[in-house]
């Protein structure tokens, strides 16, 4: 409603409220985008701010209950693509934001969410795909070379998943239509961010 989109959100989602958190980001990203389309409409902008620096306030509150936790979602699964969202608001609105926002919203809730999703390893599932999606989101946005390397070229990496989880029909490994759908979407978002990075 309102208070989302031209003040600061009243409260953040509960833990666990994927798909609420999942909206505050998009909210969060399409109000940036907003804001780039008409740059004189400031309120865009503060709007975005708002969410962004609420979620930096609040980011490390929510609890990490379990290894595969997220802190604000259910999941790093559901973590890592909350977290692409967070990011491209943060890109589209950075040149309005102050010195002071940027580090607050770099420190305290990007790279603080990259280490929630980086502390859960999954290796070759389509999960750790979307955690490698979200990990570029993050790296680039923050310009963190440490993070895009491990992402482009670690361990488990973009080119271990293209190398070893496709097999030589093209369909990912886990053999389903919708694993597949689901993969490629992340791998679809990663190209783009590493693209425009």
């Amino acid at each position: 409603g309102d208070a989302v989109l031209w003040g600061s959100p009243r409260e953040l989602p509960a833990k666990d409220a994927n798909s609420d958190h999942a909206q505050l980001a998009r909210t969060a990203r399409n109000l940036g985008l907003a804001y780039q389309l008409q740059p004189e409409r400031e309120q865009y902008a503060k709007a975005a701010r708002n969410i962004l620096l609420a979620y930096a306030d609040h980011y490390k509150t929510y609890p990490k209950l379990t290894t595969y936790g997220g802190r604000g979602t259910f999941q790093t699964l559901n973590e890592s693509g909350w977290l692409i969202d967070i990011a491209w608001a943060y890109d589209l609105i950075y040149s309005f934001l102050t010195p002071e926002e940027r580090k607050h919203i770099e420190q305290d809730l990007i790279l603080a969410a990259a280490d929630v999703i980086r502390s859960s390893p999954r290796g070759l599932i389509n999960w750790q795909v979307w955690h490698n999606a979200g990990l570029a989101a993050a790296g680039f946005v923050t310009r963190n070379r440490e993070l895009i390397d491990e992402v482009l070229f670690g361990e488990m990496s973009v080119l271990y998943h293209l190398k070893e989880g496709l097999l030589a029909d093209g369909l990912w490994w886990e053999q389903s239509i919708a694993y597949h759908e689901y993969t490629l979407e992340a791998f679809t978002w990663l190209a783009l961010i590493a693209q425009n990075g």
